[in-house]
């Protein structure tokens, strides 16, 4: 999952004509809001030019908003963090956490239909991918680019 969200994350920069060049991705293994923390306290300290941080999920966002505290760094005013998820909650962190909500009603419902589909002896089907539409929540943890 981590590595199809850099890769669209990648392609939307080119699609908007953005030079995806400058962004950084760091992968932290446990995607633990620790991890991220400690990912973006490295990042942050390191490059005062960073304006962005796209979470691998709402837990690793945390983390990024424990790291931009705790450098002095406001978000949004200096850096905008986003998560992916929409966890329950999210609306009432401060700032409220902009997210990309992922459909886990309707994975889980593809998924038991797969599944039903296998059992019902379509077992020699060859695996398929299916791509689900998600949603960019906005909320108050983003601001336009300086």
């Amino acid at each position: 999952v981590g590595r199809t969200r850099a890769e669209a994350v990648r392609s939307s920069a080119d699609h908007f004509g953005l030079d995806p060049a400058p962004m950084t991705v760091r992968h932290c293994p446990a995607l633990t809001a620790a991890d991220a923390r400690d990912a973006a306290l490295t990042l942050l300290a390191r490059d005062r030019s960073i304006t962005a941080i796209l979470a691998g999920n709402d837990l690793m966002a945390m983390g990024c908003y424990a790291a931009a505290q705790q450098l002095g760094r406001s978000c949004p005013g200096d850096i905008s963090i986003i998560g992916y998820n929409d966890m329950p909650s999210v609306e009432w962190w401060r700032p409220a956490l902009t997210t990309v909500r992922i459909p886990q009603y309707d994975i889980g419902r593809e998924a038991a239909r797969l599944l039903l589909e296998r059992i019902d002896g379509d077992a020699d089907q060859p695996a398929r991918q299916i791509l689900l539409p998600v949603s960019l929540i906005v909320r108050s943890s983003t601001a336009p680019v300086h």
